[in-house]
């Protein structure tokens, strides 16, 4: 059963750690007098917004690298093809003849073609659970941003009375020093 809901819980935990990494600026806004609903959309909508102009960064280059590959493909191929160290092993094997000869076949290939076809559906499938997983986590994060002190004081009731001082003050500090943890990598991954 935990096997099958490996990407569930993967999402779960990428959630939890982000909330404990935007929490301490949530906490900061609440002690500076704004009351934690106002805290939670204005640190949510700045995440938000990080996430937007990431994609505003990264996707325009990576179109254009791509096209570019795309374009320039032949070129490249005709400097390998040209490539002194390459005719000579052609020279004595035969590879480029067996290349096109592979090629040719695979082209008039029906399951071929259907193969790349169910590779490029597939690639569509992968980009399609990226939006849709970026998008859960970002729910997740904002729904256990905003009930963070009643999922605490939930989980603090769980304790016996014995040991609630201590597992409090634990806990407080673990989560204290997750969220220091993943602000610092945010920090490195932005200068980066």
């Amino acid at each position: 059963a935990i096997s099958s809901l490996d990407t569930v819980i993967t999402l779960l935990v990428v959630s939890f750690f982000l909330t404990l990494a935007l929490n301490p600026v949530v906490e900061v806004l609440v002690r500076r007098g704004m009351s934690r609903g106002p805290s939670v959309t204005v640190v949510f909508g700045f995440l938000v917004l990080v996430f937007v102009l990431f994609g505003f960064v990264v996707g325009p280059p990576v179109t254009q690298q791509g096209t570019e590959l795309a374009n320039n493909a032949p070129a490249y191929l005709d400097q390998l093809l040209r490539n002194p160290r390459l005719q000579e092993l052609d020279q004595h094997s035969q590879v480029f003849a067996k290349l096109q000869d592979e090629f040719s076949k695979r082209i008039t290939d029906g399951t071929f073609m259907s193969q790349v076809a169910g590779g490029v559906l597939g690639a569509g499938r992968v980009i399609a659970s990226g939006i849709f997983s970026t998008l859960t986590v970002l729910v997740l994060s904002l729904y256990f941003l905003s009930s963070l002190p009643a999922l605490k004081q939930a989980a603090y009731a769980v304790v016996p009375a014995s040991r609630r001082p201590r597992f409090i003050s634990l806990s407080e500090e673990i989560m204290r020093r997750i969220g220091s943890y993943a602000i610092g990598q945010v920090v490195v991954a932005t200068v980066n």
